[in-house]
């Protein structure tokens, strides 16, 4: 298993991690839109040389999912669901896809699309 991938392998542990960032409410970058009640919280590691990064999003206040890897590289790595004792689900290679659910300009909630899965949130 790839080093970045197996340094987060059954439950994400912040007190290990330098939190660095929380951003809140968080936006799209794929799109631009914000989404309310979302958070970011941005955490960084050490691994042999390389400083990994996690984002690990919350909302309204559970933790939902995290994704991870290379901080120089340009997308995460992997990702997983998270459960509300900040344990991984199945870990998937790449970025998830968050997408704004918008009508008449407001957002109403996001579809959280993973390559196994995909989950609701309504706002």
């Amino acid at each position: 298993m790839d080093p970045v991938a197996s340094i987060i392998t059954q439950r994400f542990d912040p007190a290990s991690w330098t939190k660095t960032a929380t951003i809140e409410p968080f936006t799209n970058h794929a799109d631009g839109v914000t989404i309310p009640d979302l958070r970011q919280t941005v955490y960084e590691r050490d691994l042999d040389g390389v400083t990994v990064s996690a984002g690990v999003f919350w909302f309204k206040d559970h933790p939902i999912f995290i994704a991870w890897g290379d901080k120089a590289a340009t997308h995460c790595g992997f990702n997983a669901f998270l459960d509300d004792n900040l344990g991984l689900g199945t870990i998937q290679v790449g970025c998830p896809d968050v997408v704004a659910n918008v009508k008449d300009g407001r957002v109403l909630g996001f579809t959280l699309n993973m390559s196994d899965q995909t989950r609701e949130f309504t706002v």
